[in-house]
């Protein structure tokens, strides 16, 4: 018998001891299987982890959470175990491991844990390869007004935040301003500026897709001054300003914007952290420089953005530079 089935059995005889309330001499075991089940979540997320490691760590914890008989420990591993699956765009194992959160959070009457499923399973239908906002919109939302009944106010204001970008991706920008409007009245006693920054932002995007760019920039202002205020990197910095170049560009002022797009250009890490990003501020830059007249690196530097997005399967994006060099 190897090394694992061993402990699995242990597992076996050790759960079934588990549905003590106090864990008396069983206490010991219990920690032992705490430490190795987390041992596992924590290799799993760990982005440097192998393709194989990772497979063998999330069977082993599939395998153990079957056997658990504590509610608590069950739906905390389950809850870790469907981030997993999310982050590693896993749908299939995603799918299945948050419906057995969701089911057994309802039956157990663990509010937090279904709001956690909830949450998850919204995150997961606004990937930008599922996007189906509609789903989105109801399963962030049922989390939210669960975080709202239990107080919670920053997770309610992160909620509202998620929900104001799904509004904006689908063009009700009014929505999404009575949503962040909230979530601002949330966050201001708590002193978060790396939330408050992520809001005043997507209050920028939102004021900047109604054409009003006065007030987009007295938003992004704000979400510069609390971004200033952070330990965030390079990658917001650079898509902030990228906006704000944006606004300029609407306006018509193309020094302005170039000048803004420069900025967010500027930052060497951008290409590695954030393709995307890297695309899109390039194709605004070479979209300025058109309008500047200087047309000199304008086809090269649309056809690099191109060579980037098609790299990454960016369609949205892939979309706009072809617009653009055509």
């Amino acid at each position: 018998m190897t090394r694992f089935l061993v402990f699995i059995l242990f597992l076996f005889l050790l759960t079934g001891s588990c549905k003590k309330k106090n864990w008396g001499p069983d206490k010991q075991n219990y920690l032992v299987l705490k430490d190795s089940m987390d041992s596992w979540i924590a290799i799993s997320k760990n982005p440097n982890t192998s393709k194989e490691d990772l497979f063998r760590m999330l069977s082993k914890i599939s395998m153990v959470i079957d056997t658990l008989s504590v509610d608590s420990l069950k739906a905390n591993y389950l809850s870790q175990l469907s981030l997993v699956f999310y982050r590693n765009k896993d749908s299939i194992n995603f799918i299945r491991t948050n419906k057995d959160l969701e089911t057994f959070a309802i039956r157990t009457n663990d509010s937090i844990k279904l709001a956690e499923a909830y949450w998850d399973k919204g995150a997961y239908y606004n990937l930008t390869n599922v996007a189906i906002r509609d789903s989105a919109f109801y399963y962030l939302s049922k989390a939210q007004k669960i975080y709202e009944k239990l107080e919670n106010k920053l997770n309610s204001a992160k909620l509202l935040k998620s929900l104001a970008r799904i509004q904006t991706a689908v063009h009700d920008n009014t929505g999404a301003h009575v949503s962040l409007t909230e979530a601002i009245k949330l966050l201001k006693p708590l002193k978060n500026d790396e939330e408050l920054y992520e809001v005043y932002n997507t209050m920028g995007i939102a004021a900047y897709a109604l054409d009003e760019y006065d007030e987009a920039l007295v938003y992004y202002d704000l979400a510069r001054q609390y971004l200033e205020k952070t330990k965030l990197g390079s990658v917001s910095s650079a898509g902030l300003y990228n906006n704000i170049g944006l606004v300029y560009y609407k306006m018509g002022d193309y020094n302005r914007a170039k000048i803004e797009y420069t900025k967010a250009f500027s930052y060497d890490s951008l290409f590695v952290l954030k393709p995307d990003s890297y695309a899109r501020v390039l194709d605004h830059l070479a979209m300025t420089n058109l309008q500047l007249g200087e047309t000199a690196s304008v086809e090269d530097d649309l056809t690099r953005a191109l060579v980037i997005r098609d790299s990454i399967n960016d369609l949205e994006g892939l979309s706009l530079n072809y617009y653009n060099l055509a």
